[in-house]
């Protein structure tokens, strides 16, 4: 219920319940946290939610590669993370004066909703999608993702770092996987 309203507020109200089904862990490739170096096993299982929920809303791998170290360079990873004086919760430390403005701290930290919160973003931005398309590679991708999806305070500095971070996470191209 929370979530079809999340949607609606988000101007994504034409969503069917079809299109939020949660897919087993288990029957979705996880092919882009299995090529992710350096993760720890918590890590791993954070990255590997980010996948299946962006796999659930059919965005492509490699802007999914982009999210994965976009929320290790936010959280590292941990989604009851509390940062910015408070400010800002979980895997994509969603801000009260952003993308998490008016839900609960309890919200925030949930690692299921913080993605899905991020995902309808993405699907939001044409740019991003568009770049994706014309065949950008995850650390460019990386980097508009920060730009257009996160926009943290000393944008450019944060971008480079996230550009560096991708190529370390990500140091070959991920394998064609659907």
């Amino acid at each position: 219920m929370l979530l079809m309203l999340l949607l609606s507020c988000l101007g994504l109200s034409n969503f069917s319940d079809s299109n939020l089904e949660i897919k087993e862990i288990d029957n979705v490739d996880t092919c882009i946290t299995e090529s992710a170096q350096g993760l720890e096993d918590d890590q791993e299982d954070q990255a590997a939610l980010i996948e299946e929920t962006f796999d659930n809303f059919n965005i492509p791998k490699k802007i999914g590669a982009a999210a994965i170290v976009n929320a290790l360079a936010e959280s590292n990873l941990k989604p009851e993370l509390v940062g910015d004086n408070g400010n800002s919760v979980g895997l994509f430390q969603l801000n009260s004066l952003g993308l998490g403005k008016g839900l609960s701290v309890d919200q925030r930290s949930n690692p299921n909703l913080n993605v899905t919160i991020v995902a309808i973003q993405v699907l939001k931005n044409n740019k991003l999608l568009r770049l994706e398309k014309s065949g950008l590679e995850i650390p460019e991708l990386t980097s508009v993702f920060t730009q257009e999806i996160m926009r943290p305070s000393n944008i450019e500095l944060r971008k480079l770092e996230r550009k560096k971070l991708s190529l370390k996470i990500f140091p070959n191209s991920i394998p064609d996987c659907q």
